[in-house]
């Protein structure tokens, strides 16, 4: 594999580029579905957490990796970085209810780190109560849309 890149920094940073296009392109697909919602980007996080709660323990290896990148120089990260900040702006854009957009997707942010660091100690049950308190919590922001981040 090194043969295709110059050194090791190259690599990585090939991978970190793949990384943020696989996470653009799931966030996408995830959102479609819910286009012309008010809470799609929250209703696309939660399908997204749905599916990626379905795959094996054993296949979700980038969290650690993501350390390892961040040790051997914090500025390969800055693809990473890149795309929070257009996924914060996006929240920041979403409308009156920004700050319960804000905590929903923070929430559920948390069940993907617990899972890709290996942490998660949460059964099935319990996840799955925390996602439907998540859309039950979106149901009432959308009768009642008052949270705004600014």
């Amino acid at each position: 594999l090194l043969y295709h890149f110059p050194g090791k920094k190259e690599l990585i940073i090939a991978l970190m580029d793949s990384y943020v296009s696989h996470l653009s392109a799931e966030l996408e697909s995830a959102t479609e579905p819910f286009k012309g919602h008010p809470q799609a980007l929250v209703l696309g996080f939660i399908h997204w957490y749905k599916k990626f709660n379905g795959i094996a323990a054993t296949n979700r290896t980038w969290g650690a990796a993501v350390f390892a990148v961040q040790s051997f120089d914090p500025q390969l990260m800055e693809p990473l970085h890149n795309w929070y900040r257009q996924l914060f702006e996006k929240i920041r854009n979403s409308g009156p209810a920004s700050l319960d957009t804000a905590t929903a997707i923070m929430a559920i942010e948390g069940l993907f780190m617990l899972s890709l660091y290996n942490l998660d100690q949460l059964t099935t049950e319990e996840k799955s109560r925390i996602i439907q308190h998540i859309e039950d919590r979106l149901l009432m922001r959308e009768l009642n849309p008052k949270n705004s981040i600014e």
